[in-house]
């Protein structure tokens, strides 16, 4: 690799990839569609790096991500449906998952580290355009809202913070995984504990709330709950003030931002959607999100599926049936019970691995945490604005911490 400048771009490419996603929704926003071609750079990353590390040496766990991926495209090719909504099942859930290999073998390739200012900045300017609220970005969203869905459900999507892009995903799921990152490397001892990383933190918190999504408030959650778990054993008096004046700070800006800034109506929407779990209805959340798909779940779910791809969001444009909001019947329908048991499993297996060796993998057990719970209620697997990469990546570097401790323990 050290002698390929081709490879050393598309390394560079992959470490850099919080940037490549900002400017790509950043050249939609301005209406530089033809000249975006940055998704495409991100995947041509992904399959060049991971056909490199899979020539030079292939793991029991590369082979099964082979396999699947093989048995499932030709599953595809044996149904009968729109060619385009093959290609992009193939080029985004499949290929999504050869970051697994990038993260097994790319050492000390930390990509949140180096996308920080990038993304800082994005939720900056996100959340300046929220507030600020300039007539140009209110025409804007409406517009391109209005275009997808003219319910009443979807212009509420106007309250929420999303940025350069039409749904609030890429930054909210972001600011989680951020928040998540600051709090695991606070434990590690990387950062060191100030009053620009405690304004971070409570941020990134208040990019969430605006976002208004639950399962990036469940990661925040899950953070505070590891930061605190891990850190009372070792609490001074210095540190209890520190968690003290967090906490304090954090209610003081979201109360003074839900007070000056929100309309009541907005607040209500917001109240709506978190509360749904308290007093057991999350079982109801759950349920509705099924509901949705009535008609789908009527079909009889195959061994392969119905072909990757057929329910994908493109599929809801062409007046077919569409899985948006629920990963895990689009796998079942899309890749069958073999495509469900598969991701699944893979994602529990890196999960208990993890758990096992959380000191050296907290980072990585709350983001496959995250994202099993979120894929109740988002395509997390199938679209790229949810940040799948990151999960998927995460997964390999659990294999690849697995393996050298070890090998540690071995030597």
């Amino acid at each position: 690799m050290k002698n390929s400048i081709i490879l050393k771009s598309f390394v560079f490419i992959f470490s850099n990839i919080i940037l490549f996603l900002g400017l790509d929704g950043f050249l939609n926003f301005t209406g530089l569609q033809s000249i975006n071609k940055c998704i495409l750079l991100v995947q041509l990353s992904l399959l060049v790096l991971g056909f490199y590390f899979l020539s030079k040496r292939i793991s029991t766990w590369d082979c099964s991500i082979l396999i699947f991926c093989c048995i499932i495209i030709a599953n595809s090719y044996l149904m009968s449906y729109d060619s385009q909504l093959r290609w992009e099942g193939i080029k985004g859930q499949l290929l999504f998952m050869f970051a697994f290999i990038l993260g097994e073998n790319l050492k000390n390739n930390d990509i949140l580290f180096r996308g920080r200012y990038v993304f800082g900045l994005i939720v900056i300017v996100a959340f300046l355009l929220y507030i600020v609220q300039p007539s140009w970005y209110v025409a804007y969203r409406l517009s391109v809202i209005s275009e997808k869905n003219v319910a009443e459900s979807t212009l509420l999507e106007m309250t929420r913070l999303s940025g350069f892009w039409i749904y609030p995903y890429w930054v909210s799921y972001g600011s989680a995984i951020y928040f998540h990152y600051i709090i695991c490397k606070m434990l590690n001892k990387e950062i060191v504990q100030n009053n620009i990383v405690i304004a971070s933190l409570v941020f990134l918190v208040l990019i969430v709330i605006l976002a208004q999504q639950r399962a990036p408030l469940f990661l925040v959650a899950l953070s505070i709950f590891i930061y605190f778990s891990k850190s009372m054993v070792e609490i001074t008096a210095k540190k209890l003030l520190k968690i003290l004046l967090f906490g304090c700070t954090l209610i003081a800006v979201v109360y003074f931002f839900c007070k000056n800034y929100l309309s009541a109506e907005r607040l209500d929407f917001i109240l709506d959607k978190f509360l749904v779990f308290q007093s057991g209805n999350s079982a109801s959340f759950v349920s509705d999100r099924a509901n949705i798909f009535e008609t789908l779940l009527k079909k009889n779910v195959s061994f392969l599926g119905d072909g990757i791809g057929r329910y994908g969001h493109g599929a809801f444009f062409e007046g077919g049936i569409s899985v948006t909001d629920q990963q895990y019947i689009q796998l079942l329908y899309e890749t069958g019970v073999f495509g469900l048991l598969y991701n699944v499993l893979i994602l529990l297996i890196c999960l208990f691995l993890g758990i096992k060796h959380f000191d050296k993998c907290k980072f990585e057990v709350g983001i496959i945490l995250f994202y099993l719970l979120a894929m109740s209620g988002a395509n997390c697997l199938s679209s790229i604005q949810l940040h799948p990469i990151v999960l998927w990546y995460c997964c390999g570097v659990v294999i690849f911490k697995t393996k050298r401790k070890l090998q540690n323990v071995e030597q």
